[in-house]
């Protein structure tokens, strides 16, 4: 009776470590989703309607990550913003790596609505980049919405 007892016990305590491994590697997953930190701004805080300007994404990775510049990054504005895509995104590439030069910014150039009223709006769309982890040898694509406030004069 006993040995059945030590077989249960020896049973439980594995199942246990085996969900406890399973919940560190979820944790450590998660903790991925943050190793790239990105400021978004408009090149100009006040524009008149119909005017362009450019949204500026500047990528700051964490040691041990890089952006790649290769699949392209893209822009994709909310059907609900006042803002439209008003050219080709421009990526700064370390033609040594291919990876994207952190030291100046992504520039994705936008027309303001003729529509626009006067006052503050939101510039509302969704950046599209992917970055890898150099130690661990793996990719991610990553979707990260962003808002930008400007005034219409």
């Amino acid at each position: 009776m006993h040995i059945i007892s030590l077989k249960s016990f020896i049973f439980v305590i594995t199942a246990v470590i085996g969900i406890a491994s399973s919940s560190a590697a979820i944790s450590q997953d998660k903790e991925t989703e943050n190793h790239v930190g990105i400021a978004v701004a408009a090149s100009r805080d006040t524009l008149g309607p119909g005017a362009g300007a450019e949204i500026l994404f500047t990528f700051s990775p964490k040691k041990g990550y890089h952006v790649n510049a290769v699949p392209p990054m893209a822009v994709k504005f909310d059907s609900t913003s006042q803002a439209r895509a008003g050219g080709k995104i421009v990526i700064p590439a370390d033609s040594a790596t291919g990876y994207l030069r952190t030291s100046v910014p992504v520039r994705q150039p936008f027309t303001l609505a003729k529509s626009a009223g006067r006052g503050r709006t939101e510039l509302k769309g969704v950046l599209t980049y992917y970055y890898c982890s150099d130690a661990g040898g793996w990719c991610r694509k990553e979707n990260l919405p962003f808002t930008v406030p400007v005034k219409v004069k």
